[in-house]
């Protein structure tokens, strides 16, 4: 039949998308144990739990597709025929679903590209193609019985299709039936035993104080509870019941999404504000559930969020003109999980999520360890002993000599300096210090000491011999760093000294490494920690302020070096911000005394003020861009906005420039959206932005009318960033509410 194989087209293409994903994921948890393809533990554990949800999940659609060939038999090949925009709709997400699992193998010939962020956006794409089928079958089989309910003169109707069109069963092996499942689980036969009706109690306001959840498999079993009446007995106690008494009252309904209402009001005035009121709330909660990947199901709440109005023209390129999916199949369209995983539960540190140390990284753009490094590591001769005059105008002379010459030389009238001289690079250390490899106390104040010897095996390639570059050896052998916004790699011995101080204390055990701990009398030791208490990082206690701030990456090195005309002292005379090429910058922001020419932010735990030229943000996440045609509220372009980089969705414009169609999801989050005058829609700091006081913040679609929004704050970072905001409304609640940022 034409009708079925089009629906069967349709629903295989997503089937093929999961199965090729299902083989690229067996791949990466069985890689070859070769170092250029070894995976890190947490990319190949988060490859496992996706298989095992992607065997669950098609199992759902099996057994869902099933269930409507059973229970309705021709009349639901048909319904599915007929929704022709959402069989082009699971097309679309399944030529999506497609390309990620594309790009997830092109990440497999360079290793350190893939990580566990990679599988977690194919995760993504899998829940929204596998939700969008779901949602669809589980719509039109509520649609038939719903049909025959109310065609039954007494509001019951018994439904055995298999009886009745024995040739639609999916047992038969018809064409109409899923061939597909034998690939990766056998399906379930449909279910046999009636369901219990729905109950109000079902139903979660939404709130971290409410005390009832539907769990997943729950919300699965009843998802068409409110049709009674499936069992073939008669006997069943629902014939003593009428429709109306099977369904849950309005006034139940519309008092729950009141208290949605409600609690999504609070929770758009400020993403910080809100974390940490589930952070207050949270010794309330129960245990948190395992995820998805370990075969259990989250515990779910309902909140409902507005849909975006249809439209996508004319849209940046890298933005989605679409709200985030559920990725739930027990949640309707609309709503969302109260305690998603994304966000809403605040952690211990600014940056809970390891930064992988990647290609592009500082490290690796520096050419990583110099080759003399790794000599010194295996224990081999990686220098030369060599004299050069001191003080000459001349370009100083090399001359290798003996390792028991004198530390001091003289070369004419001048004093020639003895030094140990890398093999494969510039790189130099006093001959006297590296002679004796004593532990040096000059960093004894942050509970560590250290030879000469543990700074050569640190060392990277230079050109120059006033130049020293480092690396940590402990986040290279662990291949991350603690924090995103630590540094790969250190201009001077007193940084790296600092960051093992904050970071590696105590550390693990590296092979070409010796660390000692306590009191020892002995000098065997590359490093020595006095104690293992690690020294205090003063970022740590402004975690929510920064995390509601930009994160951004150097695009160039910036190093100012004293009396430097090239790097310049900031604005306010104190030192700059030091980074190299490549560095992950947090916290972002751009004082307005410096016209959007100087920015503030914070890298290996410190802060200060540095050229906006060096860096480019990082986008934000797609869940956090908002797109809205009907939004009324404008601004004006407070300086230029032109990034590096536009093909990841920024708007681009010019200083003074008309910013129309603007929203956001918090109203302290720092990033906006809008269109420009040229048609074109994408996202922007908001900083870079001054709202126009005419502008009618009632207009905007995240609200049901221009008086449901109420009041928010246009300031960035709210009471937390420490800037002051001011709010003017004026009108009834049948108007909008304008306001004015200072």
């Amino acid at each position: 039949m034409a009708v079925d194989d089009d629906v069967n087209s349709s629903i295989q293409a997503a089937l093929i998308a999961f199965e090729r994903a299902r083989k690229l994921l067996q791949k990466i948890c069985k890689p070859p144990r070769t170092p250029d393809t070894m995976f890190l533990e947490e990319t190949v554990t988060a490859a496992r739990r996706l298989e095992r949800h992607l065997a669950q999940s098609v199992m759902r659609i099996n057994k869902s597709y099933d269930q409507g060939l059973s229970d309705c038999g021709k009349a639901f090949i048909e319904a599915l025929a007929d929704d022709q925009a959402m069989i082009n709709r699971i097309q679309s997400f399944s030529l999506g679903l497609m390309n990620q699992v594309m790009n997830l193998q092109e990440s497999l010939d360079e290793p350190y590209t893939l990580s566990s962020e990679s599988i977690q956006v194919l995760r993504s794409e899998m829940d929204r193609c596998c939700t969008t089928i779901l949602d669809f079958f589980d719509r039109l089989l509520l649609e038939l019985q719903m049909e025959k309910i109310r065609d039954h003169p007494n509001g019951i109707y018994s439904i055995d299709a298999t009886k009745a069109n024995p040739q639609f069963s999916p047992k038969s092996g018809t064409p109409r039936s899923l061939s597909w499942q034998s690939q990766i689980g056998s399906p379930v036969s449909p279910m046999d035993q009636p369901r219990s009706p729905r109950s109000p109690h079902q139903f979660s306001d939404g709130s971290p104080s409410s005390s009832r959840h539907i769990s997943a498999s729950q919300t699965e079993d009843s998802r068409f509870s409110v049709v009674s009446g499936l069992s073939e007995s008669p006997s069943n106690d629902l014939m003593q019941t009428t429709p109306s008494q099977r369904l849950i009252a309005t006034e139940e309904v519309r008092r729950h999404l009141e208290k949605n209402e409600r609690f999504l009001a609070r929770r758009r005035q400020s993403k910080v504000a809100f974390q940490e009121e589930l952070q207050a709330l949270s010794s309330a909660w129960s245990p948190r559930p395992s995820s998805d990947g370990e075969g259990n199901n989250d515990v779910l709440g309902l909140a409902s969020t507005l849909k975006l109005p249809g439209f996508g023209m004319n849209v940046t390129d890298g933005i989605e003109a679409m709200k985030r999916e559920s990725t739930s199949t027990s949640v309707a369209d609309g709503l969302m999980l109260v305690n998603e995983s994304n966000g809403l539960t605040p952690s211990t540190s600014t940056f809970s999520a390891h930064c992988v140390i990647s290609h592009d990284s500082s490290f690796y753009r520096y050419g990583s360890f110099c080759e003399g490094a790794k000599l010194a590591s295996k224990g081999q001769k990686f220098y030369k002993v060599v004299k050069r005059p001191e003080g000459s105008k001349l370009n100083p002379v090399y001359e290798e000599i003996a390792e028991d010459a004198p530390a001091v030389q003289y070369v004419g009238a001048y004093i020639a300096r003895v030094t140990a001289r890398c093999l494969k690079c510039s790189y130099e250390a006093d001959w006297a210090t590296f002679r004796k490899n004593n532990l040096c106390d000059e960093y004894d104040h942050l509970g560590l000491r250290y030879k000469q010897s543990f700074l050569s095996k640190c060392h990277l390639k230079v050109k120059s011999m006033k130049d020293s570059v480092y690396a940590c050896v402990f986040c290279v052998d662990d291949k991350k760093t603690p924090e995103v916004h630590d540094a790969t790699i250190f201009f001077s011995t007193a940084q790296l000294m600092r960051h093992i101080a904050m970071r590696h204390k105590p550390t693990h055990q590296v092979d070409s490494i010796k660390v000692g701990y306590g009191t020892h009398t002995n000098q065997d030791f590359d490093l020595y920690f006095k104690n293992q208490e690690a020294q205090p990082d003063p970022i740590n206690k402004l975690c929510p302020y920064i995390n509601s701030l930009p994160t951004a990456h150097a695009t160039q090195a910036h190093h100012p070096k004293s009396g430097s005309k090239f790097h310049p002292q900031s604005p306010d005379g104190r030192p700059t911000l030091q980074f190299a090429i490549g560095a992950q910058i947090a916290g972002i922001t751009f004082p307005v005394e410096f016209n959007g020419q100087w920015c503030s932010g914070y890298h290996d735990c410190s802060k200060g003020l540095f050229p906006s030229e060096t860096m480019q943000l990082n986008p934000p996440s797609k869940n956090d861009i908002i797109i809205n045609s009907k939004s009324s509220l404008t601004a004006t372009a407070r300086w230029d906005h032109n990034p590096k980089d536009t093909s990841a969705g920024w708007l681009v414009f010019p200083r003074k420039e008309k910013i129309t169609h603007i929203e956001y999801p918090f109203a302290d989050f720092w990033c906006w959206s809008g269109r420009n005058p040229k048609g074109k829609f994408g996202f922007f700091p908001k900083e870079f932005v001054v709202v126009d006081e005419t502008s009618n913040e009632g207009g905007s679609g995240m609200s049901k009318d221009g008086g449901e929004r109420g009041q928010r704050s246009r300031r960035l970072g709210g009471v937390l960033s420490g800037f002051q905001s001011k709010l003017r409304a004026k009108g009834s609640s049948g108007k909008g509410k304008k306001t004015s940022t200072r």
